[in-house]
C-alpha cells in the first residue's frame, strides 16, 4: 500500500533497493511482518531493513494478540516490531484495532450490554494508540468488520 514518503534521518537503503527505487517517486515500500521471523532469522530481518521502509505487523497488534484478557495487555511483540522499525528508519502502519476476526475468547463470548462492549473498545483503542503515541505513522482501526457470511462482527449469529 503506497503512502506518502516522510523524511527519514538521511540513512538511505542501497541504490538499486526496492525501497531506494519507491523513494525516487516520493513513496514508501510496505510489507507485513511475521514476528516469528523477526525474531529467529536473520535474513529476513535483512531483507526488511534493505528494501522496506514501512511494515505493519500481520498478528502481534491484533486484539487476541495484544490484549489477551479484560484486564491485561501484551505489548512485547507489538514494542519488538517498533523497535526494530525505528532502528531500521521505518515507518509502522498499526494493524489493527478492531475487527470481525482474532479477537479474544473472553471478548467473543463475554455476554455484554451494548454500553459496556461501547466501552470495551474504547478503552482498548485508547490503551493501544497510547502506548503506541508518536511511534505509529497510520493505523487501521477497523479492518473486515463483516464476516465471511457479510454479517457484522464475528459475534453476529443467523437465527437457528
Amino acid at each position: 500500500m503506497p503512502a506518502t514518503r516522510t523524511p527519514t534521518s538521511g540513512v538511505e537503503a542501497a541504490a538499486g533497493s526496492l525501497r531506494a527505487l519507491a523513494a525516487r517517486r516520493g513513496l514508501l515500500l510496505g510489507t507485513a511482518v511475521d514476528d516469528a521471523a523477526l525474531q529467529h532469522e536473520p535474513d529476513y530481518r535483512q531483507v526488511l531493513a534493505q528494501q522496506f521502509d514501512l511494515v505493519e505487523p500481520e498478528n502481534v497488534m491484533k486484539w487476541d494478540t495484544i490484549h489477551p484478557a479484560p484486564n491485561r495487555y501484551d505489548f512485547r511483540a507489538g514494542d519488538r516490531l517498533v523497535a526494530f522499525a525505528r532502528a531500521h528508519h521505518m515507518a509502522v502502519r498499526g494493524h489493527r484495532l478492531a475487527a470481525a476476526g482474532q479477537n479474544p475468547a473472553w471478548l467473543e463470548h463475554g455476554h455484554f450490554t451494548r454500553n459496556e462492549a461501547i466501552a470495551i473498545l474504547r478503552d482498548h483503542i485508547h490503551m493501544v494508540v497510547g502506548h503506541y503515541r508518536g511511534q505509529i505513522a497510520q493505523w487501521d482501526v477497523v479492518n473486515e468488520a463483516l464476516d465471511d457470511a457479510g454479517l457484522k462482527g464475528a459475534t453476529t449469529r443467523s437465527p437457528a
